[in-house]
C-alpha cells in the first residue's frame, strides 16, 4: 500500500514542486519503505511506498524503458500475474516482476479501458508523455482513495485530503457546507463530495483524463454496481464457498507475513479459517474493552481456540479511547462519527507491531445481507396491502406520539416510502432536527440518494437497501476508516469479500439465500458451516459495540461536555440543543449517544482543521 501526489500544469514551478514534496511528507505514514519523485516541466509525481511485491525493482514513480509512460500506483492487483502472462503471449517484454509495469503494459495495449481488466484495490495515475495527458483510475468498490482539485490550467491529485490543507488550516469560507450538512444525517461526508470546496473524490469505477486541449473528463469504465437479487433460491452453496476461498487465497499473496483481524463474528472467522489453510501459523488480532458487557474478546478467543489460531488481544479503556479519537480525526481528514472507527485505529496500531498487512471482513454484510436493518423487509410486509390514504393517516397519527413510544418507529417506517426514509445503515439527524441543531444549512440528504433510487426503483426493497449501502455507507464510512486508520500505522488492510468474482456471485442471491427467517447471511453460514465453531452457528451481528452510551453517563461525561463548549463550534452548532441531549442522556431518559457523538467528532474536526482555533 502506498500514497502519492500528482500534478499537471502548463508550467511546473518551484511552488508546484514544493506542493508535491510537502504533500508527500504529509502522507509519509502511507509508505515507510521508499520515496520517489518525477518532474518533466509540466507534470510531477511524488510517491511513498509500502512494498509487498518485487521489493527490489518495483520502485515508483515507474517510467517505462521507452519513456512513453510514468506511473504511480496505490493498492494491490491480485490477477497481475495472469494479466502479465497474457501480455507476454502477445509479445510484450517485461523488465521487472512488479504490478506497476503490468499496469502500464495493459494501458499501452488497451488504452483507457485497461482498468476493467484489473482485479484488486487500486488508485492509479499514469502520465502519458506521447499524448501529453494524465490518466487516473480508481477501483470499482472504492477501496482506495483518490482526490482531485482542478484549477486554471492545472490539475492536482492525492491519496489523502490532507495534502491540500494549508499549513495554517482552512478558512471557514473554504468549507463545503453541503457536505457538512450531509454529515449530520449520514455520520460521514458522502462521496464524491468532500468537506472542502473545489476538492472532490474520484467516483469508484471511474477513469479521469486531463490534458490542456480537452481539459478534465470523467467517465465510468465499470457499470454501477447493482445488487440484483433473484426470485428463487438457485445458487449452489459450493459456488459461494469456492469463490470466497479463491479470493482469500489471492489476497494473501505477498513477500511479507500477513495477519488477520478476528472479532469473533462470522465474517472474520470465515476469513481467518481459510487464511489458516494458506498459512497454518497465521497471527490473528482482536480488540475489546475493559467493560466486559460490550467486549467481543471472549467470542474472539473461543473462535481462535476452535480454529487453532494464535490470537493476540488488547483491551481499551474509556480514556485510551478518547485519546485515540483525536488522532483518528487527524488521519480521517473528514469528520466520521462511526464509534467503531476509533477501535479500528487502535486495532491497526496493535497489529502492525507484528505484521505488515492484515485481512478483514468488510463488505460481507452489504453483499450477503448481514445488517439487522435488512430484516425489516419482512417485518413491514403487512404495509404493502395498506392503501396509501390509510398510510397517510397512520403516519399523521404517529407524528403526535412522543419520541420513544412503542410502535411509533414501526408505523413511521411502514407508512413512509423507502426512498424517503432510508439513507443507509446510519441515520443520525433528520432534516427537521438539523434545522434546530445547526447554524448553517445545505441540501437535504435525499440529494445524495435520489439519483441512486432512480436507477434501482425496479428492484425489491432488500436489494434497494443493499445497493444504497454499497454506494454510500460502504465507501463513505466502512472503507474510509479501513484505509485511513490502518495506513495511519503503515498497515495494509485487505478485504477479500470485496472482490469482483465474489460480487458477481453475491449480487444474484435471492432474499432467502441472504435472510432466512431471523437468520442473516444464510447461504454464507451454510457454505462455511463446517468452519464455524458451534457458539457462532446462530450468532447475531454485533460489530464493535462501543460502550459510548455508558461512558457518556460516567467516565467521559465531563470531557464530552467540555468539547461541546469549544468556542470554535459556536458559529456552527446550537450549543443549548446538544447540551440538552447530553443532560437527557446522562439522566438515562433516552439514549442520545450517537447524536451527541456526531457533534463531538465534528467539533474535534473543526479544532484540527480551521485557522481560527
Amino acid at each position: 500500500m502506498c500514497g502519492f501526489v500528482a500534478i499537471m500544469s502548463r508550467n511546473i514551478t518551484k511552488k508546484e514542486e514544493a506542493f508535491i514534496k510537502e504533500g508527500v511528507k504529509k502522507i509519509s505514514h502511507r509508505g515507510p519503505d521508499d520515496e520517489g519523485f518525477f518532474f518533466n516541466g509540466y507534470q510531477g509525481l511524488g510517491f511513498r511506498r509500502l512494498s509487498f511485491i518485487d521489493v527490489a525493482t518495483g520502485i515508483q514513480p515507474y517510467t517505462t524503458s521507452d519513456t512513453k509512460y510514468t506511473c504511480v500506483f496505490n493498492g494491490e492487483i491480485y490477477n497481475y500475474r495472469e494479466l502479465k502472462a497474457q501480455l507476454v503471449e502477445e509479445g510484450v517484454h517485461f523488465e521487472t516482476q512488479s504490478e506497476v509495469e503490468v499496469i502500464l503494459g495493459l494501458y499501452d495495449h488497451y488504452g483507457e479501458d485497461f482498468a476493467s481488466k484489473l482485479r484488486g484495490m487500486f488508485a492509479i495515475v499514469i502520465l502519458d508523455h506521447r499524448a501529453e495527458r494524465l490518466v487516473a483510475v480508481r477501483d470499482g468498490f472504492g477501496i482506495k482513495p483518490l482526490y482531485y482539485k482542478q484549477e486554471v490550467d492545472s490539475l492536482s491529485l492525492a491519496s489523502e485530503l490532507k495534502v491540500f490543507k494549508p499549513g495554517e488550516g482552512y478558512d471557514i469560507e473554504a468549507l463545503n457546507l453541503d457536505g457538512l450538512t450531509h454529515y449530520f444525517t449520514f455520520q460521514y461526508v458522502p462521496e464524491e463530495e468532500t468537506v472542502i470546496k473545489g476538492i472532490n473524490h474520484l467516483p469508484a469505477g471511474s477513469v479521469l483524463t486531463y490534458d490542456f486541449k480537452e481539459g478534465l473528463t470523467i467517465r465510468r469504465y465499470q457499470p454501477l454496481k447493482l445488487v440484483l437479487g433473484s426470485t428463487v433460491s438457485q445458487t449452489p452453496v459450493s459456488k459461494v464457498r469456492d469463490v470466497i476461498v479463491r479470493s482469500i487465497h489471492a489476497h494473501m499473496a505477498s513477500e511479507f507475513e500477513i495477519g488477520t483481524f478476528l472479532s469473533g463474528g462470522i465474517d472474520s472467522t470465515i476469513v481467518a479459517s481459510i487464511a489458516k489453510q494458506v498459512n497454518p501459523n497465521i497471527k490473528a488480532f482482536s480488540i475489546g474493552y475493559d467493560l466486559d458487557s460490550h467486549s467481543e474478546l471472549v467470542d474472539a478467543q473461543m473462535s481462535a481456540d476452535a480454529l487453532g489460531i494464535d490470537l493476540r488481544t488488547r483491551k481499551v479503556s474509556a480514556y485510551e479511547y478518547m485519546d485515540a479519537v483525536r488522532k483518528s480525526v487527524y488521519h480521517l481528514d473528514s469528520p466520521l462519527a462511526d464509534p467503531s472507527a476509533v477501535m479500528f485505529y487502535l486495532l491497526s496500531e496493535f497489529a502492525v507491531s507484528e505484521v505488515k498487512a492484515a485481512l478483514s471482513g468488510e463488505g460481507a454484510d452489504e453483499l450477503f445481507g448481514g445488517y439487522p436493518i435488512y430484516q425489516e423487509v419482512d417485518g413491514l410486509k403487512l404495509f404493502t396491502r395498506v392503501p396509501d390514504r390509510v398510510k397517510k393517516g397512520l403516519l399523521s397519527a404517529s407524528s403526535i406520539l412522543p419520541v420513544g413510544t412503542k410502535g411509533k418507529g414501526f408505523l413511521e417506517r411502514g407508512c413512509t416510502p423507502l426512498r424517503d426514509r432510508y439513507a443507509g445503515n446510519a441515520f443520525i439527524f433528520s432534516e427537521d432536527e438539523k434545522t434546530k441543531l445547526l447554524r448553517f444549512s445545505g441540501h437535504p440528504w435525499k440529494r445524495i440518494t435520489d439519483p441512486l433510487y432512480d436507477v434501482i426503483s425496479h428492484l425489491d426493497r432488500l436489494e434497494q437497501m443493499q445497493t444504497i449501502d454499497f454506494h454510500t455507507w460502504l465507501k463513505g464510512d466502512i472503507l474510509l476508516k479501513a484505509d485511513r486508520l490502518s495506513m495511519a500505522h503503515r498497515l495494509e488492510v485487505r478485504v477479500p469479500f470485496l472482490d469482483e468474482e465474489v460480487f458477481k456471485v453475491a449480487r444474484e442471491l435471492s432474499k432467502e439465500e441472504k435472510i432466512k427467517g431471523k437468520v442473516a447471511k444464510s447461504i454464507l453460514r451454510e457454505a462455511f458451516q463446517d468452519f464455524l465453531p458451534d457458539h457462532m452457528k446462530n450468532m447475531k451481528k454485533r460489530g464493535f459495540p462501543v460502550p459510548l452510551a455508558h461512558w457518556m453517563r460516567n467516565e467521559l461525561y465531563e470531557e464530552v461536555r467540555e468539547i461541546l463548549f469549544s468556542e470554535i463550534a459556536e458559529p456552527f452548532i446550537n450549543r443549548e440543543k446538544v447540551l440538552t441531549l447530553l443532560e437527557e442522556h446522562r439522566r438515562d431518559k433516552q439514549d442520545h449517544s450517537r447524536k451527541i457523538w456526531t457533534v463531538v467528532v465534528f467539533v474535534l474536526w473543526l479544532e484540527r482543521s480551521l485557522t481560527s482555533y
